[in-house]
């Protein structure tokens, strides 16, 4: 996953067939710089990095998508009408609807609250001593943000196992501000990707929705899914 991709994107270069690519951005813009040792490897390790932690949080919350799809039917259904009464029989959801869809909008929140896919966030570490609250955090104190234990508050969240879109509409059925942004981190390392995945979720989850309609026979013939928690979904 680090090596053979640029080994790949130098063959490219080296028979003069490139496309884009964030590597070969960053090498056009930075490579004569004199101000990054290593340079080349330092582009690799980030393309990496940019990949490793997008592919599979990405489609670990459309697995989750599909088993809440299956569980939960009678979500389905009133998404699927949502897009049918808004756009008609005839094309899928584009970007420029998604403020006229918000049970699709809800049930994609509620899709990452219901399983968070990193549930005990992405580990950091304090480089200055802080107290917050009260509580004392030492210098070079390794700090998780339970992820988990937020998105499953009962207090925020009523009856948290249970997926619920309509919990993100307000009583005058209107969108909520309530978006599970802490599925994506927290403060400046927050991830700096959130923004592609929030909308490349959202295009896959309506369009999956405008196109198919999931259902199991497994579930259907009595059959029971169960969860397992671990430290990723």
């Amino acid at each position: 996953m680090v090596n053979l991709p640029f080994e790949f994107l130098e063959r490219k270069i080296a028979s003069g067939n490139t496309g884009k690519s964030i590597a070969l951005e960053a090498m056009d813009r930075f490579g004569d710089t004199d101000k990054v040792n290593n340079f080349e490897k330092v582009v690799r390790d980030a393309c990496a990095t940019l990949y490793s932690a997008a592919a599979e949080t990405t489609s670990s919350t459309l697995i989750i998508f599909l088993l809440a799809m299956v569980q939960n039917p009678s979500v389905q259904v009133r998404a699927q009408e949502e897009i049918e009464s808004v756009l008609g029989p005839d094309r899928l959801p584009s970007f420029a609807d998604r403020q006229s869809l918000p049970y699709v909008e809800a049930v994609y929140r509620e899709t990452l609250r219901w399983h968070p896919v990193a549930p005990l966030g992405i580990p950091h570490a304090a480089t200055d001593g802080d107290v917050y609250k009260g509580w004392a955090i030492p210098n070079d104190s390794v700090v998780i943000a339970n992820v988990w234990a937020i998105s499953q508050n009962p207090e925020r969240y009523p009856s948290p196992s249970s997926f619920k879109p309509e919990r993100f509409f307000d009583n005058k059925g209107v969108l909520t501000d309530d978006i599970p942004t802490y599925a994506f981190g927290f403060g400046r390392r927050i991830c700096p990707g959130r923004h592609f995945a929030d909308n490349s979720l959202w295009i896959v989850i309506g369009r999956l929705l405008a196109g198919f309609t999931f259902e199991s026979e497994y579930l259907q013939t009595g059959g029971e899914v169960k969860w397992h928690n671990g430290v990723t979904s």
